[in-house]
């Protein structure tokens, strides 16, 4: 009998926690703590690891033709255990969607690198004719990298506007949830300048930047996300990105590139524990440092 009482005391201040947004701490392999808090992304890592791999290998072993099938399947493994404001989100795309994305943003890149061409054969030319050396070979390098930016630029935000589309509230009234729309208050243009602009600068800081970069884009990106035409708002700070990134970022590039799903997981848990609902309320200040 106090066995069965202390389980129920255990659960009945578990809900209360939950119910109150408490947060409490754990720590990983690496001793870098990360507070549970309302909103959190819950999954197995080691499962997380081994799924993202095999889709990354599939899709490079189908010369990117299962690309949108594989995001599909992460969207889903994303979303579908994610929990922002202690709400649970689902994801409701179709792969067919995926695959209507990845074609439009194909011909678009086909568009913008065409363009890209008639450019540096017309124009480019003569100006860098009269420009040092030194500032020649950087516009060359950023002309050379321009193709695989565009390409990721365009595609992944084609495929992530579709994903935002695609998210809604689960609630005990599901056809109303539904009925809500979810969108992005974003055009496509500026979602990718944002991410081209984004990996320009990220090269040009050889990486170390990427978690100045990340918090502005997710600040600039996620204030105009609606799920289930409910706004949301980003509170992280360059501060916490940097912990969490500088043992992920050196693991990742003494592994080769493995460690990377890890680094994932790690991102996603990080950004979705510092998204939330804004309900119109004063939040904490936030501040970008």
């Amino acid at each position: 009998m106090k066995k069965e009482e202390k389980r129920k005391k255990k659960r009945e201040n578990i809900i209360k926690k939950l119910a109150k947004g408490a947060t409490h701490a754990t720590t990983d392999f690496f001793g870098i703590t990360t507070k549970k808090t309302k909103s959190r992304f819950v999954y197995k890592e080691s499962k997380f690891y081994g799924i993202v791999l095999f889709y990354i290998f599939i899709s490079i072993i189908s010369c990117l033709i299962l690309a949108p099938f594989a995001y599909y399947k992460v969207c889903e493994l994303r979303y579908n255990h994610t929990y922002i404001n202690n709400k649970k989100i689902v994801f409701r795309g179709r792969v067919y969607g995926a695959y209507y994305q990845f074609t439009l943003g194909l011909i678009l890149v086909v568009i913008i690198l065409f363009f890209i061409s008639i450019l540096k054969q017309y124009f480019l030319n003569d100006i860098l004719a009269n420009l040092r050396v030194e500032i020649q070979n950087l516009i060359n390098s950023l002309i050379a990298a321009a193709p695989t930016m565009v390409i990721t630029g365009v595609l992944i935000n084609r495929l992530f506007v579709w994903s935002i589309r695609n998210i809604f509230i689960v609630s005990d009234d599901q056809i109303s949830s539904y009925l809500k729309v979810s969108y992005l208050k974003l055009s496509i243009i500026k979602a990718i300048l944002t991410a081209v602009l984004r990996k320009i600068a990220s090269l040009v800081t050889f990486g170390f930047g990427e978690p100045l970069l990340l918090v502005i884009k997710e600040r600039y990106i996620v204030s105009r996300q609606y799920i289930s035409e409910k706004k949301l708002y980003f509170d992280g700070s360059i501060f916490d990105s940097y912990k969490w990134f500088l043992w992920r970022y050196f693991l990742t590039l003494a592994t080769l590139g493995l460690y990377y799903p890890i680094y994932l997981y790690k991102q996603y848990q990080w950004i979705t524990m510092h998204t939330y609902f804004d309900d119109g309320t004063k939040h904490r200040k936030r501040i970008l440092i």
